[in-house]
């Protein structure tokens, strides 16, 4: 669906990149590079900079302690480009994890939104404000071109008041 992007996914694990590979057509090619590493340590050895970053990293207790800190979001702020963004995926239960996880983020990013629920969401860091309004005023051909259900994406937004809620910290690990 973005025939022009260029997507590096990094993957701890061998194992779900060979299952990827066999049983979900997953292929490698000059725009599309896998790289076997830790998340925290590919970011503090590359160089490159990018318009989105995904997150989608879980154990037992939610995002590994590595990858919930403010010094990792501090490193995720210097790979964006200018007016990139952070996609983070956040499910936690119960809820004061989610909430530290974010309170970390935005200790780095001023633009928090939340969207989905407590327990099962999504959550977008940003320096810059991200408008929802070029998105309303685009959402039929956003829906037509990229079969995104734009009123779907915006409508559940969470307000969420981290007054309080301390951060997590790499001292902390």
């Amino acid at each position: 669906q973005f025939p022009q992007a260029t997507v590096t996914s990094v993957e701890i694990e061998p194992l779900v990149v060979e299952a990827a590979r066999a049983w979900f057509g997953y292929q490698e090619s000059e725009r599309m590079l896998t790289v076997v590493d830790d998340a925290r340590h590919f970011l503090e050895v590359t160089q490159d900079r990018y318009d989105a970053i995904l997150l989608d990293a879980f154990d037992e207790e939610g995002a590994p302690r590595a990858l919930r800190t403010v010094e990792f979001f501090s490193l995720l702020e210097q790979h964006l480009l200018p007016g990139g963004v952070i996609v983070s995926n956040v499910h936690y239960d119960p809820w004061l994890p989610a909430e530290r996880y974010m309170k970390s983020a935005s200790a780095v990013f001023s633009n928090l939104y939340a969207v989905g629920s407590p327990g099962n969401g999504a959550v977008v860091f940003s320096r810059e404000p991200v408008s929802g309004l070029e998105l309303w005023e685009q959402r039929e051909a956003y829906a037509k071109r990229y079969a995104l259900p734009v009123m779907e994406l915006l409508t559940p937004r969470l307000s969420v008041d981290l007054e309080g809620v301390p951060p997590y910290r790499d001292a902390d690990r």
